[in-house]
């Protein structure tokens, strides 16, 4: 620290212009080719190419480098020790837990906020798809920072509790009767008998039904649990 640092460079054979980013953020930071130095500690660089229409995507490359106090004191490394939370499902909050090698505390953050967030060590999953979490110490005058951990898992939503009964309101009020039938029924309907997942397939498809886009999983699958149990 204290010096001035070299600009990165970096290319891929395709000729396709590197991005470069830290994967360390409380020891350096990157903004197109410039390096900052933070802290002391273990700086972790990432080099990567997405490919394009002719090329596919580089495999990743890493690269570290110690940095140094101005003093050149180089403080003791730490690690980070984070284990996944697992398969997550909305609306229902958890605990993430981490250690650090030096008994300091680990920092959490959400780098998908569309999907899940953190505030503390709970985590809140807010939309089914991949959350990614990071694992952070920042360090402190005895150990220099730790090298950021990340964990990405799945969230999904809850399960459905579908009621046949209500199935048969909605299929009533929404006409399906019109065309279909009132179960026992024609024109494949019953193959939506307990999969709402055909039902939907079928709205997206054809053109007759666009009018029930608005129909939720939640009816979906109460429409579906009626088709199977028809003469409830």
């Amino acid at each position: 620290m204290g010096v001035a640092t070299p600009v990165l460079v970096a290319t891929a054979t395709s000729g396709l212009p590197v991005t470069i980013t830290s994967t360390t953020p409380a020891v350096c930071t990157v903004a197109n080719t410039t390096l900052t130095l933070v802290a002391p500690g273990t700086c972790s660089l990432r080099a990567t190419q997405d490919g394009d229409a002719n090329y596919t995507a580089a495999v990743p490359v890493v690269d570290t480098l110690t940095v140094a106090s101005a003093t050149g004191l180089v403080l003791p490394s730490q690690s980070i020790s984070f284990a996944s939370p697992g398969a997550q499902t909305v609306g229902t909050p958890a605990t993430l837990s981490a250690t650090s090698s030096s008994g300091l505390a680990v920092a959490f953050a959400s780098t998908t906020p569309s999907v899940c967030t953190v505030s503390g060590n709970t985590l809140t999953p807010l939309a089914a798809g991949n959350c990614t979490i990071t694992a952070d110490q920042a360090g402190n005058a005895s150990f220099a920072a730790a090298a950021t951990v990340s964990r990405t898992f799945a969230v999904s939503n809850p399960a459905v509790s579908a009621s046949a009964a209500t199935g048969k309101t909605l299929y009533a009020s929404n006409n399906c009767g019109m065309c279909h039938g009132t179960p026992p029924a024609t024109l494949k309907v019953l193959n939506g008998a307990n999969n709402p997942t055909v039902i939907r397939s079928a709205i997206n498809s054809v053109g007759t039904m666009g009018n029930y886009s608005g129909l939720t999983d939640q009816n979906l699958a109460d429409i579906a649990a009626y088709l199977a149990t028809p003469n409830i």
